[in-house]
């Protein structure tokens, strides 16, 4: 459906008959949803949403920050950064990158950080929109703000609900909040400064107050943020809960025979590059060196990694890499679960996980440490396993165990039995029920 092609129904009279199924159709509900992408894990999340809604018969269309034409001096500062980076040695680009990923700063890193400018950041892109009924916001890095929203808001009297698939909604511009993770450092004694703290508190003054004058609604995807959207001192009007719809042809078991005999194994982690911080990359290494140490004579593991990996990271004894090319293709990157044993979700903050939920619905058994909605996915020992307290040493020793030990654990029935558990949690249709209680009910 084109904007051309929509009807126009008076939004007083949706809000008279909001609460009437009946009265109206789906498609009389002109819904929009803010992404900067749709690519990376919250794009993808943003983008299934959407077309699940186009799906049962919404009016949903997506406006994209990565569509926005740049403009002349920031397409100038672009192609000067891109000819630095061809121009530098590979060496330097890696070494900069690492830097960049392996730092905890660089996961408390500044997702949003031009919430307080007071003219926004790009009004004038809704130009050619005359009617919004409800408006979700996702990932909006740094083309929209806070502002912006407020604007639309009064704008178009539309809802204003953000969705968490990160934790920036509810905090003053940080990318995750990391809430078990600075646990876990208060436990082991270490002591990190949060980077540019007066920022933070200057940005989160401006939300605190914009968000309860526009009387905004908040989404998130586990128990766990919806706790911490309630805690973070933000007044939002509604809180509700529901899940990421995932569902694809090639997101399914294959009948790869198991191998209970083989003395070699494969894993796939969420740190496939073992350079991201926020993903675990440096526990992920710790857990390899653990497991190098388990491993007898005969026994092998190989980790998949993308071709990005620095090769040098690999210092193990029995423990050897595959590379593959990175591809947000689901035909093409559901082989790397097809083709591992055991999934790792090493991740130390996340708010919408896809991976662990893939590599089920692939059949494949995942361990994880205790984040985001994973206590509500891995219930049962078919399932995989947590790991409390971020213990690298604990992941090795369960991981050893789903490798080597566990019989059938690979079976054709248990990989269905993952399959069919992860499709009932992610249904489509108890998504679009929950979709329907927060657009046409809320």
């Amino acid at each position: 459906m084109t904007l051309q092609e929509k009807v126009e129904i008076p939004y007083s009279l949706k809000q008279e008959n909001r609460k009437n199924i009946n009265l109206m159709s789906k498609s009389s509900y002109q819904i929009y949803h803010l992404t900067s992408s749709i690519t990376g894990g919250a794009g993808i999340a943003t983008n299934r949403i959407h077309l699940l809604l186009r799906s049962d018969g919404y009016s949903s269309f997506l406006i994209r920050g990565d569509e926005i034409p740049p403009k002349p001096i920031q397409k100038l500062i672009l192609n000067f950064k891109n000819a630095i980076k061809y121009l530098l040695p590979k060496r330097i680009l890696n070494f900069r990158k690492y830097l960049k990923y392996n730092n905890y700063q660089a996961a408390y890193c500044f997702y949003q950080s031009k919430e307080d400018v007071k003219d926004g950041l790009n009004k004038s892109l809704f130009k050619n929109i005359s009617e919004i009924d409800i408006l979700f916001v996702y990932w909006i890095s740094d083309f929209l703000n806070i502002y912006d929203i407020e604007f639309l808001k009064s704008k178009y009297d539309c809802r204003i609900i953000f969705v968490m698939v990160d934790q920036v909604h509810v905090s003053g511009g940080y990318h995750f909040l990391l809430k078990e993770y600075n646990q876990y450092l208060k436990n082991t004694g270490t002591k990190i400064e949060k980077p540019n703290k007066k920022k933070y508190s200057k940005q989160f003054k401006i939300k605190k107050e914009i968000i309860s004058k526009i009387s905004a609604e908040i989404i998130a995807f586990s128990n766990n943020d919806i706790e911490t959207a309630r805690e973070c001192g933000f007044n939002f009007k509604k809180y509700w809960k529901t899940v990421i719809p995932i569902e694809s042809e090639y997101l399914k078991p294959t009948e790869k025979a198991s191998n209970d005999n083989s003395n070699v194994r494969t894993i796939f982690c969420c740190a496939y590059n073992l350079n991201d911080y926020r993903k675990g990359s440096d526990l992920f290494i710790k857990t390899l060196n653990s497991l190098d140490l388990m491993l007898d004579a005969k026994q092998k593991i190989k980790v998949l990694c993308s071709k990005d990996t620095n090769p040098n990271i690999f210092k193990f004894n029995k423990i050897s890499s595959v590379y593959f090319d990175y591809n947000e293709d689901p035909k093409i990157y559901s082989k790397n679960y097809h083709d591992s044993d055991l999934f790792l979700f090493t991740s130390i903050a996340d708010s919408a996980p896809q991976m662990l939920s893939e590599a089920l619905f692939c059949g494949v058994p995942v361990i994880s440490f205790d984040i985001a909605n994973v206590s509500e996915i891995i219930t049962e020992e078919n399932d995989g396993s947590i790991i409390s307290n971020f213990d690298p040493d604990q992941m090795a020793d369960k991981a050893y165990n789903f490798l080597f030990k566990k019989k059938n654990i690979n079976s054709a029935n248990n990989k269905m039995r993952r399959y069919n558990k992860i499709k009932e949690y992610h249904r489509s249709d108890k998504v679009l029920r929950s979709f329907e209680q927060i657009i046409i009910k809320g």
